[in-house]
């Protein structure tokens, strides 16, 4: 599946950042598709292609984004954030191997939006915050 496709599938546009480090490949090495409607893709690093960016999305509402479009982690900790004037929730989750990620969720009107980030956290809201819907 591919990035159309997913969008076709969820019917709804996923959203993306502007601002996207070099050190991610393009396009994205998987997308993701739940029943409910959770949505995500996965990017991995160059050259080594190691994954390091999800971005995953949920309809708006009560349901949290599905856990069968993001890779298995623990979270560590989380705290309140904001991105411009968007409340969010900040956390570390580690994963499977053990490497620790930084993760930030927010709502839009539209949507859910997650982003979990394998770098540091000022790069990720950087990111979080050029996205667009």
């Amino acid at each position: 599946a591919d990035l159309a496709s997913l969008e076709r599938e969820s019917g709804r546009r996923m959203p993306m950042p502007a601002y996207f480090p070099d050190s991610l490949a393009w396009p994205p090495a998987e997308v993701r598709l739940h029943s409910g409607g959770s949505a995500a893709i996965w990017c991995r690093q160059r050259p080594a292609g190691g994954l390091a960016l999800i971005l995953a999305t949920a309809p708006p509402g009560t349901q949290p984004i599905a856990a069968a479009v993001l890779p298995p982690a623990v979270e560590l900790q989380r705290e309140r954030a904001s991105l411009g004037a968007v409340p969010a929730t900040v956390s570390r989750v580690r994963d499977q191997d053990g490497a620790v990620w930084q993760q930030v969720e927010w709502q839009t009107p539209g949507q859910i939006i997650l982003l979990r980030y394998r770098g540091t956290l000022d790069e990720l809201l950087k990111i979080a915050g050029s996205v667009r819907e």
